[in-house]
């Protein structure tokens, strides 16, 4: 009897009963580049995402959902200035040494230059009136 119980649930594991789940086939988000002239220049096609809507997952069940990918792979292939470079990058150029020496210094002396508070108030313009310069007085009346 007890070789009878261990066979069955011997069997029931290995058919897939055990708890184990089969794989989900990776989607694929490439963002695909086509010649769009006769000069070679390139144009990102941007994958296709599905809906949302066919998903049938339970939330309580803590599985990863798909297809966060294909959203970041299609806003970068729209927002792209130039689709060459998705196959190899620019060259940054030159950069100026004084900016770059100046910025290092700060930053080693903890100097830095403070960030700008978006809810400060507008500086109020100076009290002292202007002189005139076409007639006129100066005086405040």
């Amino acid at each position: 009897m007890r070789s009878t119980l261990s066979a069955l649930f011997l069997a029931l594991s290995v058919i897939g009963l055990g708890g184990c789940e089969t794989p989900q086939p990776r989607p694929d988000y490439t963002i695909k580049l086509m010649p769009a002239r006769a000069d070679g220049s390139l144009v990102a096609i941007p994958p296709e995402c599905e809906g949302w809507e066919s998903l049938n997952y339970d939330s309580l069940e803590n599985q990863p959902w798909p297809r966060y990918g294909c959203a970041n792979a299609r806003n970068l292939a729209v927002m792209v200035d130039r689709p060459d470079d998705l196959v190899a990058g620019r060259d940054s150029g030159l950069a100026n040494p004084e900016t770059t020496a100046n910025a290092t210094r700060r930053y080693v002396t903890d100097k830095t230059k403070p960030l700008i508070d978006p809810n400060a108030k507008a500086p109020l313009a100076p009290s002292t009136q202007l002189p005139v310069l076409f007639g006129g007085s100066t005086t405040q009346k």
